[in-house]
């Protein structure tokens, strides 16, 4: 047995590396729906988050704001400087605080002041256990700014952390029994607890087993104030978080998981598809996006032989999560014994709250199911990978979801847009269909050359029947697209 945090290093620092120079030999020109309006170049830019007239990108170790006031023309406003420049992927906005997420040495997350997005300030460094992937920020309904964290130490304690990060020159860990500042402050037997949700404490056998990093987390808020935190574990699925009571958080959702997940060691990014890189609900929630990283291979761990080609380009599962929600709005205890302190604490009775939902099957086979099984959440649709040349990446990475809208990431595969509205009956998205039809592409932007990291939707009030999707081309800079179909319905 190989050490597994070793070889998905090596992985993803070659994936990494392959896709930033752009072997031209691997790519395609495929342009349809899609025209290219605006360009921004932005050194080193991966992960690119939008808000308002200005989107936020990690490039470099730095946090890079561009203004996108006019989308048709976009310009690099400012580039802070962070802790260090070591494989930062990962950028966040919320309230006046920014977060870049280090996926190296040293472990944490730089935290910037945007009050002025035009000129923001490098705060401070919070320093955590283990490298920190991606992370999401979220101006909750008390008035402060909360940071997620995916902290994967050893795996086998993989979580989600909550760090209060109000006052980005002063954050402070919520997790552990006692009063501490940063996570390296936590002692190693209070590891998930307080404002930390654990899968070892829930899934042993899945923490223990194959691959089950905490990947990538998505936070959100209801409309009853609520909030829910989206985290992939990857060979283990989707765990949706109620963070409402930000130190005692409880699982209301497990959905996706792999026959990998208990299983011995598989390669990290060769699987069936099925892998939960990355997750956005639909805005109500009713929905809920997973997209998967995944190649056919050949792929070996350090030192072992190259497996024969297997698996597939990752696509993105679509599944019907109407009984997810917060303990608050009739959602259920996944793990009501796990979970029991965080329960009571809130004021709720395990045996009550958890009836039956504890023995509900987070497990997901790769083709749609419609209801067989107790699960939280069932399978509805697939969206899959771009067709294209045999050695180009085409697995689908970060996206955006809106109300009638998915636009996603496919690396060489390029951007593409999707008609959500296929999911709801008649279109209507109050109305869920008694059978979801997949959605449709209606966009494509996969010129020769490029590699993208992410896709999101540019919320263009000036003008909302004109439709704007902004994409981080790795390690050039920021491209905004505009979709060639009249008014806000795609279709």
């Amino acid at each position: 047995m190989y050490e597994r945090r070793d070889f998905i290093k090596a992985t993803g620092a070659a994936l990494g590396t392959g896709l930033v120079s752009g072997v031209a030999s691997a790519q395609y020109d495929n342009f349809e729906g899609y025209r290219l309006v605006g360009e921004a170049p932005v050194p080193g830019i991966y992960e690119i988050v939008t808000r308002g007239d200005w989107a936020y990108a990690a490039s470099e170790g730095a946090l890079a704001t561009i203004n996108i006031n006019d989308p048709t023309m976009p310009f690099l406003a400012s580039r802070v400087e962070g802790e260090t420049g070591q494989d930062t992927l990962d950028a966040k906005v919320a309230g006046d605080v920014a977060a870049l997420a280090h996926n190296g040495i040293p472990a944490g997350i730089s935290l910037f002041d945007v009050s002025d997005p035009g000129n923001p300030s490098f705060e401070t460094f919070y320093n955590e256990k283990d490298t920190i992937h991606n992370c999401d920020l979220h101006l909750s309904t008390d008035g402060r700014v909360y940071a997620y964290l995916c902290v994967s130490d050893s795996f086998n304690k993989a979580r989600m952390v909550t760090v209060d990060v109000t006052d980005p020159a002063n954050p402070q860990t919520l997790e552990g029994e006692g009063d501490y500042t940063e996570g390296t402050e936590v002692p190693d037997e209070e590891r998930g607890t307080g404002g930390a949700w654990m899968l070892q404490d829930a899934q042993a056998e899945m923490a223990n087993g194959a691959n089950s990093p905490n990947h990538d987390l998505y936070a959100v808020e209801t409309d009853a104030g609520n909030e829910l935190v989206y985290n992939c574990f990857w060979d283990s699925g989707v765990v949706v978080v109620d963070v409402t009571d930000k130190l005692n958080p409880v699982a209301v959702g497990h959905f996706g998981g792999t026959p990998d997940a208990t299983g011995d060691l598989v390669d990290y990014i060769a699987n069936e598809k099925t892998n939960a890189h990355y997750t956005q609900p639909t805005p109500d929630g009713g929905y809920t996006l997973v997209g998967a990283e995944t190649f056919p291979g050949p792929a070996a761990p350090p030192g072992g032989e190259a497996a024969q080609p297997a698996g597939d380009h990752g696509g993105i599962r679509v599944f019907d999560t109407r009984e997810v929600k917060p303990l608050a709005e009739g959602g259920r205890a996944i793990y009501p014994e796990a979970d029991r302190d965080a329960i009571e604490a809130r004021g709720y009775d395990p045996a009550r709250v958890g009836d039956q939902f504890g023995r509900w099957d987070p497990y997901q086979d790769p083709d749609p199911d419609r209801g067989n099984g107790m699960k939280s959440a069932n399978m509805v649709a697939y969206v899959p990978a771009p067709e294209g040349p045999d050695d180009a990446a085409l697995t689908s990475h970060n996206f955006d979801v809106t109300d009638e809208m998915l636009v996603s990431s496919f690396y060489q595969g390029g951007v593409r847009a999707y008609d959500l509205t296929t999911l709801y009956k008649g279109g209507d998205y109050e109305e869920h269909a008694r059978n979801p039809r997949r959605p449709v592409e209606i966009g494509a932007f996969a010129p020769d050359g490029m590699a993208f990291w992410t896709a999101v939707d540019v919320d263009y009030e000036e003008n909302p029947d004109r439709i704007f999707t902004i994409g981080s081309d790795i390690g050039k800079g920021a491209v905004v697209l505009e979709l060639e179909r009249g008014g806000r319905s795609p279709l």
